[in-house]
């Protein structure tokens, strides 16, 4: 059985910026967004 995810970028981009392992940088441009993994402390 085959499944897709079925998304608009703005789904997409709320989703990557509401999560808190991901660093979303540039969300209000209207072309991209930078998103990078958060990284936790390590001691």
């Amino acid at each position: 059985m085959k499944g897709y995810l079925l998304f608009t970028e703005q789904d997409l981009l709320e989703a990557l910026v509401t999560d808190g392992r991901f660093d979303v940088e540039n969300q209000d441009s209207a072309f991209w967004a930078e998103v990078c993994a958060a990284r936790k402390d390590r001691r």
